[in-house]
Parts: C-alpha cells; structure tokens; sequence
C-alpha cells in the first residue's frame, strides 16, 4: 500500500483525490489527436464534467475536497503553517473525534496537506461514517 504521506502533488494523487475523495469516475478520450482525461461525476441531474481538477496544487480545488468531506459528516479542523516549520498541516474532525485519531498530513503547500488528510479520511477505519 502506497504511503500517502510521500506522495508528491501532481497527476497521481489529483486521481486519487477525484476517485476516492469526491467519488468521481474517469473518462480518458483522444481530441484532435491529443489524449485528455475528465472526471464525470454523476448525480440526480445528470452527469457533470470536471476538466481541470488539480487539488493538490490548486487551492481554490482544494476547497472543493473540504466541501466534499463536509458533506461527508468531516469538518477542517485546521489547515496552516506549523509553527516554527517549514510545511502546512490540515487535520479533519468527524463528530465527537478529536486529537491524533483524528486524519491529519503535512505537506509543503496547504493544497497538498489537505489532500492528504482528505485522502487518509476516507481511508481510516477508526473514523465512522
């Protein structure tokens, strides 16, 4: 199993996030002879497309992943510079779970740290859904 604390920002760990996190299915497709990749997420109105889902670099997409974690039952317990240190550390809390139970991840950009935390929520057993 991959160890998510070491995967770096970037195509890998977006996927991931757009799978796993959001709950979104992939479509690769050839356009004018150049390979693309969408994200469909599906719903009761139908389908919506996601072109440019970047969360691990984008912090405006990253938001995205709080909103869907929130809607999950998670809410961003923090997100920011440690002090005295040179990364970002998000941490999400679920009800009445708080601490280091709790799934949390540095990296060195805040949209890096809350995909991590995103990615370990969605994974950790100890958290109830």
């Amino acid at each position: 199993m991959m160890d998510i604390d070491q995967v770096e920002a970037g195509t890998e760990l977006d996927a991931i996030i757009a799978e796993q996190v959001m709950g979104w299915v992939r479509y690769d497709y050839e356009k004018e002879g150049t390979s693309h990749r969408e994200w469909i997420e599906t719903g009761t109105v139908g389908k919506h497309y996601h072109a440019c889902f970047h969360p691990s670099n984008d912090i405006s997409t990253a938001w995205d992943v709080v909103i869907r974690l929130a809607e999950r039952g998670y809410e961003l317990g923090r997100v920011g510079k440690e002090f005295g240190e040179g990364f970002y550390l998000a941490q999400f809390f679920h009800g009445r779970t708080y601490g280091q139970a709790c799934p949390h991840a540095r990296g060195m950009t805040a949209p890096l740290a809350i995909c991590r935390a995103a990615w370990k929520a969605v994974q950790n057993p100890v958290v109830k859904r």
